[in-house]
């Protein structure tokens, strides 16, 4: 058990937050839940985790619904216009997207885009999209471009990556950039050239952890079921001239056990997994008992789950160390990476 990782920064530290539209005393509102109560909406006029210009579009987007009587959308009646305001950084680059979530009912986003521009803050890309969707998810088609390329850049561990509207990245990027350290500390290589080795990098996101580690293996797979993250991964790998990687579309439980059929036999492979909170799928422990790589990586931010993946890896692998990380300042949450090794047969 190693010693728990700080975070670099405690402050502004999270490079995305969805904040949501609702109503508070009659007026039009945009902030956060209240803990347990999801029909309610706390104004937020400052955002400490995200970035001190954060209050400011706020209040910009907030002044804009109220000028136009504009009203927020309502899940139990399938009413209203405005469901959420989505911020997107790079902490690196100092770039910056807002991404105005509605419904179909509203007709026009003039306007919006000249309130931010007021605010004084930098703006690099500003996206409305639509979804008439009855979940409390902040995601939405079309997406129709207000300004900007419709995605920003980030640098992390030395690599540029382009963020979406809706690609998965580690929310806190300096953070991020110890996470990928350490993983090349554990993978136990060195700088001096790409071995033989495969690299698997399941549940891959956006191709951070796999692109970073690139430069250490012969070959990288990376599999990921949304095609959004898929699409930015072999954008990363583009615009960093990275070419032994490659990325495949699909469902990890699907596609890991053909990946891992296809490849060289002779080689060496290490494996990481970073699942959803809800952990491996039962295919993949499977698929994972059956491949035995030299080394397995698991990046988790639930502890509940990775504790439950572990007592079924448990016949087939000892962990050999486990490495807690502050990902989240000022949550309970925490995000570890725990390395382990092969049993003998």
């Amino acid at each position: 058990m190693e010693p728990i990782l700080p975070s670099p920064d405690v402050w502004h530290y999270r490079n995305k937050m969805e904040f949501s539209f609702g109503h508070e005393e009659e007026r039009i509102a945009l902030g956060l839940h209240p803990r347990k109560r999801l029909w309610e909406i706390v104004n937020v006029k400052t955002c400490e985790i995200l970035s001190e210009e954060a209050g400011l579009l706020l209040e910009a987007a907030r002044q804009w619904a109220a000028e136009r009587n504009l009203i927020a959308y309502h899940s139990r009646r399938n009413s209203g216009e405005l469901r959420h305001l989505i911020l997107r950084e790079g902490k690196n680059t100092g770039q910056r997207m807002v991404n105005l979530l509605s419904t179909s009912a509203l007709g026009s986003a003039d306007g919006f885009l000249e309130a931010l521009l007021a605010t004084g803050a930098r703006l690099d890309t500003v996206l409305w999209s639509r979804t008439d969707g009855v979940a409390d998810v902040a995601r939405g088609e079309p997406v129709s471009l207000l300004c900007g390329d419709g995605w920003i850049q980030e640098r992390i561990g030395g690599l540029e990556f382009k963020v979406t509207p809706y690609g998965f990245m580690q929310t806190n990027t300096h953070a991020a950039e110890g996470m990928i350290k350490k993983l090349g500390e554990w993978v136990g290589v060195s700088a001096t050239g790409p071995t033989n080795g495969t690299l698997v990098d399941v549940y891959c996101g956006s191709g951070l952890l796999g692109l970073s580690l690139a430069r250490h293996f012969g070959s990288v797979a990376g599999i990921e079921v949304n095609p959004v993250s898929i699409e930015a991964a072999r954008d990363a790998a583009a615009l960093n001239g990275i070419r032994n990687a490659d990325f495949v579309c699909g469902s990890a439980e699907e596609a890991l056990p053909k990946i891992l059929g296809a490849r060289d036999p002779l080689g060496s492979l290490t494996m990481i997994v970073d699942p959803p909170r809800a952990g491996l799928h039962k295919r993949v422990i499977a698929a994972l008992v059956a491949a035995r790589p030299e080394a397995l990586i698991y990046v988790s931010c639930n502890p509940a789950s990775l504790a439950s993946d572990l007592r079924a890896l448990s016949p087939y692998y000892s962990v050999e160390r486990l490495q807690p990380m502050d990902f989240y300042p000022h949550t309970p949450h925490i995000e570890s990476m725990t390395l382990l090794s092969p049993l003998p047969n």
